[in-house]
């Protein structure tokens, strides 16, 4: 599989390791303390989103997206034939049927030629976790965007507020924070100026991510309907089984565990589709 250089490595790095940390030591714990119970819970759901991204990065990086096994085979008169996935469904939404590969090959999957294999439900790849984004960690991927556009956006009020709080006491006081020195200014300025494009990418990622969740498409599959429509070629998404249906393909059957990391199930050969999709 293709691996990215380490500068890849080094940013992801620092965003994980070094903002948070910092942000916690120099900002948010001097601003919270004496805790309160508002204060506590603040920093409660800050700390389980920032441990939320850790998980869902490294499931991630570590599970492997599913690939068309060599054998695979299937008994039916579409095997052996290049077929556009958004022209062979029909029947009723409880029929299963595959995603085809557009290399030339029977495969339910799609070819990435940088990693040389078929991917089931191939997404993207993306170099910031060092993987493919396939069948088996595309729910890991979205709760790894759509938890870190929370955080981000989180981080950055918070620090904001902070600063906000800092001005009010020297209206009321007259007199700085003693525990605003040096190192907290440098710190907090760095912060800022990274949490700003950060969290703006993010938010603009994750709103993306849901628009896929909410349809159950793939990104490519995303830009080939987007491909037709600019063509003028009729076309629709035979995956689409209502929005809560859709979401459950990808972040599990049970909508309370939805923002839980769990295992895909099934084998990412066989979809559902709508009925009526012709």
């Amino acid at each position: 599989m293709a691996r990215e250089g380490p500068a890849f490595l080094i940013a992801v790095a620092f965003a994980v390791v070094y903002l948070p940390v910092s942000s916690y030591i120099y900002i948010f714990d001097p601003w919270l303390r004496p805790l309160t119970p508002a204060g506590a819970a603040l920093l409660l759901v800050w700390a389980v989103l920032l441990a939320m991204t850790v998980v869902n990065y490294t499931l991630c990086f570590s599970t492997k997206p599913g690939e068309v096994e060599r054998d695979w085979a299937e008994s039916d008169e579409l095997l052996g034939k290049r077929v556009d996935w958004i022209e062979l469904f029909e029947g009723p939404s409880e029929e299963m049927r595959n995603r085809y590969c557009r290399c030339g090959d029977a495969g339910p999957g799609h070819l990435l030629p940088r990693c040389n294999r078929c991917i089931l439900r191939m997404d993207h790849h993306c170099p910031w976790v060092y993987n493919c984004i396939g069948y088996h960690n595309q729910g890991h991927f979205a709760r790894l965007i759509i938890g870190t556009a929370m955080l981000t956006a989180m981080s950055l009020g918070m620090i904001f507020a902070r600063l906000a709080s800092l001005v009010m006491s020297l209206q009321v006081d007259d007199l700085p924070d003693p525990q605003v020195n040096e190192a907290a200014i440098i710190v907090t300025g760095i912060n800022v100026t990274v949490l700003v494009p950060l969290a703006s990418i993010m938010c603009m990622l994750a709103y993306n991510q849901t628009k896929l969740l909410l349809r159950n498409v793939t990104t490519i599959e995303d830009l080939d309907l987007q491909d037709d429509i600019l063509m003028g070629v009729g076309s629709h998404n035979p995956y689409d089984l209502g929005w809560v249906e859709n979401v459950k393909a990808v972040l599990g059957p049970r909508p309370l565990l939805w923002w839980m990391p769990q295992k895909m199930e099934g084998d990412g050969y066989r979809f559902r589709v709508r009925s009526g999709s012709e």
